[in-house]
């Protein structure tokens, strides 16, 4: 588990990219497939951690498989006991999106009056986008640490210049300021 504080300019808008937790290995369909206890318990966790580190999202976009739902049910109990107004939006889209689908997907779908979002997704699509957001190493915006690798329930937080909205979501213009996985927790 990471968190760096990032630059005094990143300091805008945030952009959370999340796998859906661990699930069942067989379903009627893929696209029904549930949630494990590990994967409740994982993505509660995670909840926990956003809400410790204060990255509370405005808007949840997330895919419309049982999973990904799922997920977003686990991490909003583990935000506990903050006040949500949040919006959660189902998108078929992101169930078989790519990374560059997910990006263009944040920079249309998001209101311009978000601070954060929360996308929950599955991989490859979540990594791939976590990727292609990631400065060039030893740019200014670059962190440390700029690990993307999203086994279940982990995540990635990127800021970008305060005054730069959601249309400006693109690579070398973010910077990736925490991660979480269940993993180190």
């Amino acid at each position: 588990m990471t968190s760096t504080p990032p630059p005094a300019s990143f300091a805008g808008p945030r952009l959370v990219l999340m796998r859906h937790s661990k699930t069942q290995p067989a379903a009627s369909s893929d696209h029904a497939r549930s949630l494990t206890n590990r994967g409740r318990r994982d993505g509660h966790e995670a909840g926990r951690w956003l809400a410790a580190e204060g990255i509370i999202p405005d808007v949840v976009l997330v895919s419309s498989a049982a999973r990904a739902q799922q997920t977003v049910d686990a991490v909003v109990r583990g935000l506990g006991g903050q006040p949500l107004e949040v919006e959660v939006v189902v998108l078929d889209a992101l169930y078989d999106a790519d990374g560059c689908e997910v990006i263009e997907i944040c920079r249309t779908t998001v209101s311009a009056d978000a601070g954060c979002a929360l996308v929950v997704g599955h991989n490859p699509a979540m990594e791939q986008a976590a990727a292609l957001l990631l400065p060039e190493p030893g740019s200014e915006s670059a962190s440390e640490h700029q690990d993307t690798h999203l086994p279940t329930s982990a995540l990635c937080v990127f800021s970008w210049p305060v005054g730069a909205g959601w249309s400006d979501l693109e690579s070398g213009r973010v910077s990736l300021v925490a991660s979480y996985s269940p993993r180190d927790a």
